[in-house]
């Protein structure tokens, strides 16, 4: 996530999916966090297009 535009529109993509309860974005890091109920590959397809995606944790559902 180089800018705020780009943070914010990766955010606003993420919100759209089912399940989602809460989402984080460390600009210093350039990580987002999103917790919830959901599905990350579709996650992963949908924020692909705003740089690559590396999936660093998923917990049990």
């Amino acid at each position: 996530m180089s800018d705020e535009k780009v943070k914010q529109k990766a955010m606003e993509t993420v919100a759209d999916i089912y399940g989602i309860d809460s989402i984080a974005a460390d600009h210093k890091d350039q990580k987002m966090t999103v917790i919830g109920d959901m599905d990350s590959v579709v996650i992963a397809k949908k924020l692909r297009k705003f740089g690559r995606i590396d999936i660093l944790s998923v917990g049990p559902a």
